[in-house]
């Protein structure tokens, strides 16, 4: 079964923690993984954020918008070291085309808009970068939005100004809106302005697991009646309470027949995480996926495995092409 993943922070480990590179290493989706996993596309998240930290970052990148081109620059690295394994796709087409040769292909995503340094002009820099989906924050406040937080107050807050002008910006462009780890007054201020589909890239429900980062009934059901989809996240703090580090291929498929259930089988994808949360897989890495296939399969028809494993991320992209 082909595999479209909307998360991983996989560029940001080999780039921040000196790794070999990204073809094959410790990793969870390095390359050579990616391709026993029988991946058709992964995005590869760029983080930039004025509370990460940066000890590797050379003096000379002292702006968010400057840390984002460094990070970019490893990236293109990596796609040239590896062009016989991957390329950067821009649009739904060079997938189908990089598949033809093939390739897996690579997709550029922002996650954090901070570095967007309150220049709406920067967000067509990213576009002309690849840039294709853009997470419009992370953990903390930045010139967009509010976090998703245990405060109520916070939890509530809207998108800002500049936020919403974004947004609208983002639409015009055809880069793909992210609300994961977005506030619930912020979704639903993408919910109001957003023209086109939107995703969550990694974010499960909140119904089964109580946790902030997670969407709620209604948010799933949004997003659904808007075309968009929500990616599974492999993160066990998002997907259980037992209190372990352990994602087992029933946690993952729990989440994925309760979002089918609340907001239709066309909202749900994947966004695994892959390199981005501290968790044990019995499944080992992104080169077991199909372990995952093969339990979604007892829940679900081929073809509803299909939508979730690829066609869902696929026609989200497409819907907001220019």
């Amino acid at each position: 079964m082909k595999i479209v993943d909307m998360h991983c922070d996989s560029i940001m480990t080999v780039k921040f923690n000196r790794e070999p590179g990204l073809r094959s290493n410790g990793v969870d989706a390095c390359f050579d993984n990616l391709k026993a996993g029988g991946y058709l596309a992964q995005f590869f998240a760029i983080f930039s954020s004025a509370r990460a930290k940066y000890e590797h970052v050379p003096k000379t990148t002292p702006l968010l918008y400057d840390r984002y081109k460094w990070i970019r620059n490893a990236f293109y690295n990596e796609m040239d070291a590896n062009s016989d394994i991957i390329a950067q796709a821009r649009s739904v087409s060079d997938v189908l085309e990089n598949e033809k040769r093939g390739l897996m292909s690579a997709i550029l995503t922002i996650e954090d808009g901070a570095p967007i340094e309150d220049d709406l002009d920067n967000l067509n820099g990213f576009y002309e970068d690849g840039v294709r989906v853009f997470g419009l924050i992370w953990n903390f406040e930045n010139p967009l939005a509010y976090p998703n937080s245990e405060d109520p107050e916070i939890m509530a807050k809207p998108l800002k100004p500049f936020g919403v002008e974004a947004v609208k910006r983002l639409n015009e462009l055809g880069i793909v809106i992210d609300v994961s780890h977005l506030n619930d007054g912020g979704f639903w201020d993408v919910c109001k302005y957003s023209e086109k589909p939107f995703l969550a890239t990694h974010s499960n429900a909140r119904g089964l697991t109580p946790h902030p980062r997670n969407l709620t009934d209604e948010q799933l059901r949004a997003l659904g009646s808007k075309g968009g989809v929500s990616g599974l996240n492999f993160c066990p703090y998002f997907l259980h309470e037992r209190g372990d580090k352990v994602t087992t291929a029933d946690d993952i498929v729990a989440h994925a027949v309760y979002m089918a259930n609340v907001a239709g089988v066309d909202s749900v994808g994947f966004g695994t995480d892959f390199d981005g949360t501290e968790a044990f897989f019995p499944f080992r890495n992104a080169a077991g996926i199909q372990q995952i296939v093969d339990a979604l399969s007892k829940k679900f028809h081929e073809s509803e495995v299909e939508k979730i494993c690829y066609k869902n991320v696929l026609r989200v992209l497409k819907e907001n092409e220019k």
